[in-house]
This record gives structure tokens, C-alpha cells and sequence, in this order.
């Protein structure tokens, strides 16, 4: 019975250990990811399989990074965290926090304003941008870009819904 016990720990260690370094690792491509977003970098490339020459910035980049990086080497071949579908959720979960903290910044001014604009995209629709303009205590004026949202018309009218539904979803009065 203690030769169980043994082996139960022993594997629960292991378990540990193992989630311990793929926590590292997804760490390692999140800051990796999070440098290509700052720097307005394509993460993907048209090809991503190993014969591919260029396999796009973030696999390019954490192949170099594994010159340097011994856990990024050891995992990067068995352990990829690095399908398109796990990149667009990192992203969406790094722009929820930093649109979290931007509206935490706007609630803590007492005035902000926003600013509005349409433009056609590529597609031929018309989108809106929004820019909130505040103020911290020390009088630092700031502006931060929000989003783009869809415009089903470009009437005051609509944009003005558009603007009030912006706002609630910010649960900004």
C-alpha cells in the first residue's frame, strides 16, 4: 500500500512539474505575440507547415527564440500552443484587458469626450472608429482608441445609436 502511495505522488509531482513548465511556455508566447501586436505585426503566415519557408512571424520569431531559450526549444516541436484558433483567443483576451484598464482610466476622469469617424474598409462598409479623449488628475490628457464598429448607416441618427450602444457595452455614462 505505501508502494502506491509512492507512485501516486511521484506521478502528481510530475503532473505539477509538467503544468508548471506549459504555464511558462504559453507565457513565452503570449509576450511573444504581445511583442508582434505592439509592433503591428501579422502573426500568421500564408503557409504554416514545416516545409513552408516562411512560416509567419510568430512561429519565425519563437524558432529564432529557441536559439536562446530552452523551453521554448524542448516545447515548441511537441507542445505548440500556436494554432490560429489559440492566437485569436490570446488576442481577444490581451484587448479585453487592455480595454478593461482603458475604461477603468476613463471612469476615474471626471470629464472624457469622444470622437467619431466613418470611413469605407476594404470591403465596401462603412465602419465607425472611436476615440475617448480624458484627463488624469495631473491634467495629462490622453486619447485612447477603442474599436471599429459597423455602421448600418451614417445618418446622426444612427450614428448616435451606434455611439449609445458603444457606450452601454463600455458601461460608460
Amino acid at each position: 500500500h505505501k508502494n502506491n502511495n509512492d507512485v501516486a505522488k511521484q506521478l502528481n509531482r510530475q503532473h505539477e512539474k509538467q503544468a508548471s513548465e506549459n504555464r511558462l511556455y504559453l507565457q513565452e508566447i503570449i509576450r511573444t505575440i504581445l511583442l508582434l501586436a505592439r509592433q503591428v505585426l501579422a502573426l500568421r503566415g500564408h503557409r504554416e507547415d514545416e516545409e513552408s519557408e516562411n512560416k509567419g512571424n510568430l512561429l519565425e520569431l519563437l524558432e529564432l527564440r529557441s536559439f536562446d531559450n530552452d523551453l521554448i526549444k524542448s516545447k515548441l516541436k511537441s507542445l505548440q500552443y500556436t494554432h490560429h484558433s489559440i492566437q485569436n483567443e490570446l488576442l481577444c483576451l490581451m484587448h479585453d484587458n487592455i480595454l478593461s484598464q482603458i475604461v477603468f482610466q476613463i471612469k476615474s476622469a471626471t470629464y472624457f469626450s469622444i470622437m467619431m469617424d466613418e470611413s469605407v474598409d476594404i470591403s465596401r462598409h462603412e465602419q465607425v472608429s472611436l476615440v475617448i479623449r480624458y484627463a488624469d488628475d495631473q491634467f495629462h490628457v490622453y486619447e485612447r482608441f477603442i474599436g471599429f464598429q459597423r455602421a448600418s448607416s451614417t445618418t446622426g441618427e444612427a450614428l448616435f445609436k451606434l455611439l449609445v450602444m458603444w457606450l452601454k457595452q463600455l458601461d460608460l455614462d
